[in-house]
């Protein structure tokens, strides 16, 4: 059985990372809304990479579409990232 300080220091790791998650959906949200076409870009480049089979019907990063998309997946990913944190939170040694 692991001792509680090894516990307490895996729920400390655990616990930054999902803050970091949410503050980087924020982040990502707050930057779509305040300079659309550099977060755009960003999203674009970063989905031709490794999500190519969900953009390829889009024809390019200002498809109205692809920006509903993206405005979608950063706002679900923030409400999933937040849903692990309060998971975590609770879940304190």
């Amino acid at each position: 059985m692991p001792s509680r300080e090894f516990m307490l220091e895996r729920w400390e790791l655990e616990r930054k990372l999902a803050e970091l998650n949410v503050r980087d959906y924020q982040e990502s949200i707050v930057e779509l809304s305040r300079s659309p076409k550099s977060e755009l870009q960003l999203a674009w480049a970063s989905d031709k990479i490794h999500a190519w089979d969900k953009i390829k019907e889009f024809s390019g990063l200002e498809d109205p579409a692809y920006i509903r998309h993206v405005e979608k997946r950063y706002a679900e990913g923030l409400r999933r990232s937040k849903y692990r944190l309060k998971k975590i939170m609770k879940a304190r040694p």
